[in-house]
């Protein structure tokens, strides 16, 4: 499933699907016209258009697998969809297969959507007036109280919250069980905080792909920063002294709809002279392989937007990790990171004149 404006997955995707895998089999569907869904205002919107545009080819998939004999098509035995392919449990439910949801963030995570979901569903709680809170918030799956201000937009946010984001828990509790991409030693409270009207939870992390500490790959991935974030950026990083790895990323255009891109030129958002002046001594590159770069030896910290993917890779690899959340549920990987788990320290802001 292709989404429009993201070549990088595209392409990533089709690279995993060409190596050869006796045990896995690819289907590649081919991909939508843009122009289908020009109506979406964010690529989260988008997302789930495509998602359920694909609803009736899934469904044609699924049937294949119920005719012929048993020799031809061995019967289907269960689904895995990811979090936000939630609708595709109805297609499971059709055929009378069990369906399981893979939630690639982590335990606590899927716990305040769940109980977002139960404040809004049971008790009536407009869960957008949350942001109007004067005190601290006390989320089952949370061990500390979290503060509003690490909460995601779209939690607090009454259009995408309504729109979108309470129909995914909806459906996870339709689901036969929940896949989480965590471990119990590192998630113990969050595991153990669910409701009795949650499906089975099955934590099944660290996912990843072990590299071997190689010295062949020096770079790593930062994100993408708007131009002034950019320009400070450099400027410390020359004033530290410190060798560096920096992948910078160009923000998405309005056409792509939140994808980054690779940058033609970086001297067009670098301070005058930053290249020469720190040849041999940092790096600037484009997007690069990220556990490759965390299984080297050499590599001391990794400044992190704290994508739960990245924490688990840190964490394997023995990193430590400076919180820099920017977006989604950042902030509160963060916040557990650092409040809950000890396991990160937190870049402070401060503000002079």
């Amino acid at each position: 499933m292709e989404l429009p404006g993201d070549p990088v997955s595209t392409s990533y995707t089709h690279s995993i699907s060409d190596d050869d895998n006796d045990r896995i089999k690819f289907i590649h569907f081919p991909p939508m016209d843009p122009d289908l869904f020009t109506e979406c205002p964010t690529v989260g919107f988008l997302a789930d258009a495509v998602i359920e545009a694909h609803k009736p080819i899934i469904r044609e998939v699924v049937a294949g697998q119920f005719h012929g004999s048993q020799d031809q098509a061995p019967r289907l035995s269960a689904l895995v969809i990811d979090m936000f392919c939630t609708s595709m449990t109805d297609v499971g439910k059709e055929f009378g297969v069990p369906t399981y949801v893979f939630f690639p963030s982590n335990a606590a995570f899927l716990g305040i959507m769940l109980y977002f979901q139960t404040l809004h569903d049971e008790y009536g709680q407009d869960i957008s007036e949350l942001a109007n809170s004067m005190t601290e918030l006390i989320i089952p799956s949370y061990a500390a109280p979290i503060p509003l201000s690490v909460l995601p937009h779209v939690l607090l946010d009454k259009n995408t919250w309504f729109k979108r984001f309470i129909r995914y828990p909806r459906k996870y509790r339709e689901a036969k069980g929940i896949i989480v991409n965590t471990f119990q030693e590192l998630e113990t409270h969050a595991l153990n905080s669910y409701d009795d009207n949650t499906p089975p939870v099955y934590p099944v992390g660290p996912m990843l792909k072990p590299e071997r500490p190689t010295p062949k790959n020096d770079l790593l991935q930062w994100g993408y920063f708007n131009r002034e974030q950019v320009r400070e950026i450099a400027i410390a990083l020359e004033r530290s002294g410190y060798e560096f790895i920096w992948s910078l990323r160009r923000p998405p255009s309005d056409d792509l709809k939140g994808f980054p891109i690779e940058y033609i030129e970086y001297n067009e958002v670098l301070p005058d002279g930053f290249l020469e002046r720190t040849t041999g001594k940092g790096k600037v590159v484009g997007w690069v392989p990220q556990t490759e770069v965390l299984a080297h030896v050499a590599i001391g910290g990794f400044v992190s937007h704290c994508v739960w993917n990245s924490v688990l890779e840190s964490l394997w690899y023995g990193v430590p990790i400076a919180t820099w959340p920017i977006y989604a549920e950042q902030q509160l990987d963060a916040f557990q990171l650092v409040k809950e788990l000890g396991l990160a320290v937190e870049i402070s802001l401060v503000i002079t004149n």
